[in-house]
């Protein structure tokens, strides 16, 4: 009897896609290139507010937050100059946050990512995953009754905004939060 050669990768991930060749774009940039103008990530802030649809940031003069009706044209000039990806940071009200971050799905960055990619369909979009501009707290994580934060339901937490920014058209998920284990569970 022949011995099966074993793998180092797990039988449930055999058919994840490498992160690395996922999109046109990720492929180009793992070419051995000069730096050109489609390996820049532009950075969004979005909002949903309908009455100060482009707000400054005080912190960073001359850029601003943008309503995610705005997206497209704000990205249009960009487009046609050569820009080919978005990183994109969800704004939600105060009075819209809560403990669990229940509000960021189907938000303002949800919608943005769906008209990026009704316009630009080679656009890459990247979102930036984090609890922290949806919580009450401003914390990264999902408390527990002692204010410490609960792993388990953070993770879980982060998968399902993760699979709902992935169904309306994110092409990367960048998580920036400090939750332990997280890129493990996400994928």
């Amino acid at each position: 009897m022949e011995k099966k050669e074993e793998s180092l990768i797990p039988n449930k991930a055999k058919n994840y896609l490498h992160s690395s060749i996922g999109h046109k774009l990720l492929r180009e940039w793992n070419s051995v290139d000069m730096f050109k103008k489609s390996d820049l990530i532009y950075p969004l802030f979005v909002h949903s507010n309908s009455e100060d649809r482009k707000q400054e940031i005080e912190l960073l003069p001359e850029n601003y937050r943008y309503h995610h009706e705005d997206i497209v044209e704000v990205l249009r000039p960009l487009y046609e100059k050569g820009l080919r990806s978005v990183i994109l940071f969800g704004i939600i009200e105060k009075s819209q946050k809560d403990s669990t971050a229940s509000n960021a799905e189907g938000g303002p960055a949800n919608k943005a990512i769906i008209a990026i990619k009704y316009e630009f369909k080679d656009m890459l979009v990247v979102w930036y995953l984090c609890l922290c501009p949806y919580t009450s707290h401003g914390h990264w994580g999902i408390l527990d009754e002692n204010g410490e934060v609960d792993d388990d339901k953070t993770l879980i937490r982060l998968g399902e905004i993760a699979l709902d920014l992935i169904k309306d058209g994110a092409d990367v998920i960048a998580p920036s939060d400090c939750m332990d284990c997280r890129i493990g569970y996400l994928k």
